[in-house]
């Protein structure tokens, strides 16, 4: 075994810098001396060789060696290996320089465009007939490509008695260095294609591997100040293949690149291949070791499957396109782009947004090369305009395009992207070409594939450019992607953004708050509820060993200390007395005062535990929740006092969820009071700026008060910090349809169906926000439908217009589905515009039939136009549906009041009780204890109403039947505290009204607070009473 040695470091970077002259490339400091960078190559070390059998018992000779674009950077020598174990790892140790011209355009571009490329070769005895299984170099050479393989595959020595056989092929890609890393290390599989379909298949895990690094000899490769930027083009395929593209011919791309001037320099693509087989690698190759077979071409990049710019819309299926026969390159091509090439790429795009590309379609030539026919001197040109607009949007720096082939047109290209001239195109004198030319003009333009003769054109006029198509009549078409690493556009970063929102919402860090006598009051309380629930976790049943036991493990002198701080902060904050100023008896005073305030204290904080305990118990839910789910029923019923008092105490109860103060700025949408949801958003943000809703929902409120700009710093921060969030990324997109900005709105829609397909994807866990609406429901739809599920998000947040834009998307897209007309109805329902609803679900029930969330929504717009009877046999329908959820709240309460309004008493009792079991609230108990009243169930009536009076104290309706039940019964005391609370919570049932007054009149009651002249002038001093209402509908206003 031995190492290999460096050679002479002059002779390598002498070889290295003799590269050949190019008439198109210029220096880039042409004034300057050469800028020489070095990278060090080191092959370290080579394995798994176990599978190389040696004939003879001599052995065989193992060398590396190492190149760059044609360039030989080094040989390793020979290394004799005489025995190969099994798993062994053979140093090799053997360094070589990579130099780069900085300040040379052709040897950075060089650099960056082509890897390197390592050849592991093997010297055996040819006279003792000495092979390897792995490879067989031998067979039959009549055909050319065999005959190229061999050559390529077979080298002779020097000493003439020996040949060199491939042992493998890899290329080793030094970006990371190009990027900044200082080191990179790598294991690389040494492979090179089968010639025989008798030898054995190797699995790739037995492969040779080699371990090579490269590492940085200077600090930078690319000084920060140049500015760099790596552009890298990948030509795909072609599919829907006119007749004209056949095996036999030889196929091209061209395009250009803004490297550093406003001069583009050409790129080509050769080696495009005629395929019928599909890809399953789907590996990108790189464009300057295409020549190559096997996986010794390939990049460690793979293909990209999301389009994010489709010329041809619905009419392309990639799947099974990519089945039929196409031409394959799969190629990339990474060029360094300096700052001013970016700028006039940037400029580029920014005036024509489309990115020109040239095919040449050409007969390959017969007997090697040499022989030429007028089939092989014959060009078929094709171009293409790739849609690159995607790149301009901020912070894009990849866009993947479906383009249509086209006819060869140099004047509709310059029209197109500005570029006058092709690669494949040559100038020459019009007169030479004059008759040729005039015949291609005249021929068909039927034929999708027009020769050109030797690639000439003389183009003097405008030419139209026609696109091509296949035999079947479909768009022939070319994929292309497109990647910087650098956007063009930098995108703002999330600590601005966040910053933005900070001035704003003008929230600021404060200064610590001084303990005041509200916080002091609040720490009490809630050491009390934490020594409550410490106790009565370790509560035993025998008083006296439970003592025992406190104090054994020292839980009594953690109650005690710690409720003593609280108490002297408490008594500190609340009064402000100085001890020494009192008397004996002032002293006495204060200590009964505070003892009886610290009991009261303890008092009220002891019952709002047990009667939260009791209130979970009754509810068997949160109770924040359940309180959230009382609000959405008052405002249902309109009763907007109910429900901003029910959101008032959800935010009283924990001021600092930014949940509460969300779902009050959408109730706040809901009555339309704008400025005040606005508020409560900013509040919101100040608690949580990570919170998505309330950043959602502010940005769309300030796009309503167009104030587009701050509205859009909003939305970006939503995506920034929640990247994996579609509906997020949808409603920017709704956004910037609104705001006619088509280029962002193409690019975040992408983003957005990227994301539904992630399983990772950022989900609501707003609670509000997941629970089923009331009115209308969310639970039967399509969840990877982005337009749908944005809409039903907008829909709970109240955000009609972005809802609408949403579904017209969706209209777009699919037409006039079930869904569509459904939350079509749903938006029309909430905007008021009751009589569009019906239209739009009679449409719906003429195409699918009715279902129960159908029927309930066309319940609630009957019954808010007036038409009771529709109303009731829609609400009846829902009920008796098959298929319906067990709970359908809303639709079974108003039926069961419209029972009750057509005297169908016992049927809206037995509907109410169902109500009740599914989820219990006042409204519901009302009903039973409405419907027990008419049909004289005292008792049950008393045990309805007092069951609703627990769940709302403030129903003044639920007094008024209270009053009434205790006057059918005659109990005169009660009747007046339940009068008492009729009138403090202003009953304006005017039915009601009028059945106490009839009732009290009968029986002489006559109230000590006020007379009946007063009740009555009361009574027509509310509005309610003048309207004349007498529906059973509660009213709690």
């Amino acid at each position: 075994m031995t190492k290999g040695k460096a050679g002479s470091k002059n002779e390598i970077e002498k070889e290295n810098l003799a590269e050949p002259a190019q008439a198109n490339t210029s220096a880039l400091s042409p004034e300057e001396s050469d800028i020489q960078k070095s990278i060090e190559i080191t092959i370290n070390s080579i394995e798994n060789l176990s599978t190389v059998n040696m004939v003879g018992g001599e052995g065989i000779e193992v060398l590396i060696k190492v190149q760059h674009n044609d360039n030989m950077l080094g040989e390793s020598p020979l290394l004799k290996l005489d025995q190969i174990e099994e798993d062994s790892v053979i140093n090799i140790d053997y360094n070589t320089l990579f130099t780069i011209v900085i300040n040379k355009e052709s040897s950075t571009q060089t650099a960056v465009s082509t890897p390197i490329l390592i050849t592991a070769l093997t010297n055996c005895n040819s006279s003792n007939n000495a092979t390897m299984n792995t490879i067989d170099a031998s067979g039959d050479a009549s055909s050319k490509d065999k005959a190229k393989r061999s050559s390529a595959l077979k080298l002779k020595n020097s000493k003439g008695n020996h040949e060199s056989v491939i042992l493998g092929i890899c290329n080793f890609d030094l970006i990371p260095l190009f990027l900044g890393e200082e080191s990179l290390t790598e294991k690389l599989i040494l492979e090179v294609p089968s010639l025989n379909a008798s030898e054995a298949i190797i699995s790739w895990s037995s492969l040779p591997r080699l371990t090579v690094s490269a590492r940085l000899l200077d600090k930078n490769i690319f000084p920060p100040e140049m500015n760099i930027n790596f552009l890298t083009i990948t030509v795909e395929s072609i599919y829907n293949l006119p007749s004209s593209f056949t095996e036999d011919m030889d196929y091209k791309a061209s395009t250009v690149v803004y490297a550093s001037s406003e001069v583009p320099d050409d790129i080509t693509f050769d080696s495009g291949v005629r395929m019928s087989v599909p890809d399953t690698e789907k590996v990108k190759c790189w464009e300057s070791l295409a020549h190559l077979e096997g996986h010794a071409k390939f990049a460690k990049y793979k293909l990209n499957s999301d389009v994010t710019r489709n010329e041809l819309k619905n009419d392309l299926d990639l799947k099974l396109s990519e089945t039929a026969a196409r031409v394959q390159w799969n190629s990339m091509r990474r060029s360094l782009l300096l700052h001013s090439g970016s700028e006039e790429m940037l400029s580029a795009i920014k005036r024509y947004k489309y990115w020109p590309f040239f095919f040449n379609v050409s007969g390959k030539a017969k007997n090697g090369g040499k022989q030429k026919t007028k089939e092989t001197d014959t060009y078929l040109l094709f171009q293409s305009y790739v849609d690159v607009s995607d790149l301009l949007y901020p912070g894009t720096t990849r866009t993947r395009v479906v383009a249509r082939l086209h006819t060869f047109s140099l004047s509709a290209m310059a029209e197109q992207t500005g570029v006058h001239k092709s690669v494949f195109v040559k100038y020459i004198p019009k007169e030479s070409i004059k008759e040729k030319d005039l015949k291609r003009r005249k021929s068909s333009t039927k034929d999708s594939s027009l020769p050109m003769t030797a690639g000439v054109s003389t183009e003097t006029e405008y030419v139209p450019s026609f696109p091509v198509m296949s035999e079947n009549g479909q768009s022939t078409f070319v994929i292309i992607e497109f990647e910087l690493h650098h956007s063009l556009q930098p995108a703002r970063t999330l600590a601005d953004l966040t910053g933005s929102i900070d001035k704003m919402v003008h929230s600021c860090i404060l200064p610590p708050i001084p303990c005041t006598s509200d916080l002091a009051e609040e720490q009490y309380s809630n050491c009390i509820r934490k020594l409550v629930d410490t106790l009565c976790e370790a509560y035993q049943d025998d008083i006296a060993c439970f003592v025992q036991y406190l104090h054994d493990t020292g839980s009594y002198l953690t109650v005690r200390s710690t409720l003593k701080s609280k108490i002297i902060m408490l008594l500190d904050q609340k009064f402000k007395i100085e001890m020494y100023m009192l008397g004996k008896k002032e002293c006495q005073n204060f200590v009964a005062t505070t003892y009886i305030y610290l009991v009261e204290q303890m008092h009220r904080t002891l019952n709002i535990v047990v009667e939260g305990q009791n209130a979970r118990d009754l509810l068997n839910g949160n109770p924040i929740a359940n309180a959230s789910f009382f609000a959405e029923e008052s405002c249902a019923f309109e009763s907007t006092d109910d429900a901003r008092t029910e959101y008032l105490n959800i935010i009283e109860k924990d001021k600092k969820n930014p949940d509460s103060w969300v779902e009050y700025a959408v109730y706040l949408l809901r009555i339309k009071d704008i400025d005040r949801a606005t508020e409560c958003c900013r509040e919101a943000i100040v608690l949580d700026k990570k919170h998505k809703i309330a950043l959602l929902l502010y940005g769309v409120i300030l796009c309503h008060k167009e104030q587009y700009c701050d509205a859009e710093v909003f939305l970006q921060t939503v995506t920034k910090i929640y990247p994996r969030f579609p509906e997020g990324w949808a409603i920017l997109h709704l956004f910037y349809l609104r705001t006619e900005y088509f280029l962002g709105a193409d690019v975040t829609i992408q983003v957005a169906l990227k994301c539904m397909k992630d399983k990772d994807l950022d989900s609501i866990s707003t609670h509000f926000l997941n629970r089923d609406p009331l009115v209308w429901t969310a639970l039967n739809y399509p969840k990877n439908r982005i337009y749908l599920v944005t809409a039903v998000l907008l829909l709970k947040m109240f955000c009609l217009d972005f809802a609408g834009i949403a579904l017209s998307q969706e209209l777009l897209e699919m037409g006039r589905t079930r869904y569509f007309l459904y939350f079509m109805a749903t938006q029309h329902y909430m905007e008021d515009r009751y009589d569009d609803a019906i239209c739009h679900l009679q449409e719906l029930v003429s195409l699918h039939g009715m279902e129960y969330s159908v029927a309930s929504l066309m319940g609630h717009c009957h019954l808010k136009v007036g038409n009771f009877d529709q109303a009731m046999y829609c609400y009846e329908f829902a009920n008796c549906s098959f298929d319906r959820p067990e709970d359908l709240h809303l639709a079974q309460l108003r039926l069961g009041y419209l029972y009750l309004d057509t005297d169908k008493y016992e049927a809206a009792r037995k509907l109410f009780l169902v109500v009740c079991k599914n989820s219990p609230t006042c409204r519901s108990w009302l009903g039973v204890g409405i419907a027990s009243y008419y049909l004289n169930d005292m008792k049950n009536a008393e045990k309805s109403l007092t069951e609703a009076n627990n769940l709302s104290m403030h129903n003044a309706e639920v007094w008024g039947y209270l009053c009434l039940v205790n006057m059918s019964l005659q109990r005169y005391d009660e009747f007046l505290q339940c009068y008492r609370q009729v009138l403090k919570n202003n009953l304006s049932n005017v039915r009601v009204w009028t059945m106490i007054k009839d009732l009290m009149d009968s029986l002489d009651y006559v109230t000590p607070m006020l007379t009946i002249d007063s009740k009555e002038s009361f009574m027509h001093e509310s509005p309610e009473f003048e309207g004349g209402q007498d529906c059973h509908e509660p009213d709690d206003n």
